[in-house]
């Protein structure tokens, strides 16, 4: 399990906080049908905390299993989270609908081993349900310092 932006887990499951700072930027382009708006995204942050917790499933109560649970690895993440038309949900078009999170780092686990940390979450979509493709891939390399 992967959590990115969260530095202080007591503080954030307790409604006080603990999230990193994340810009975000917006573009509305223009369209020939004034209702059919696409909205284009972008999400970025540097040096945010990233936490691995080795887990076979996403638990129940996330804020039981991350306060009673030590984590495989942490340090910190560039993140980038794109998409072409985040409006593309709630209104009909033709168009596919990429989208998707990046983040790269460095993290060390409990005993001190270092690792080059790689994330990616790629998701394509259409509208009407005939096609989803999601690829998925998260690597911990050891960088052997």
């Amino acid at each position: 399990m992967l959590v990115l932006g969260i530095n202080d887990f007591s503080n954030f499951c307790a409604v006080g906080g603990g999230m990193d700072i994340f810009k975000f930027k917006e573009l509305l382009l223009p369209n020939a049908d004034p209702e059919l708006r696409r909205l284009i995204m972008q999400i970025t942050a540097r040096n945010v905390t990233a936490v691995i917790w080795q887990t076979d499933a996403w638990p129940e109560d996330f804020c039981d299993f991350v306060l009673n649970n030590n984590p495989l690895a942490v340090g910190t993440a560039n993140f980038k989270y794109t998409d072409n038309d985040f409006n593309a949900w709630w209104q009909e078009h033709p168009n596919s609908n990429p989208f998707g999170y990046k983040a790269n780092g460095s993290l060390q686990s409990q005993s001190g081993q270092r690792y080059n940390f790689n994330f990616f979450d790629r998701i394509i979509w259409d509208w009407d349900g005939s096609k989803f493709r999601e690829n998925v891939k998260i690597h911990l390399v050891p960088n052997g310092n």
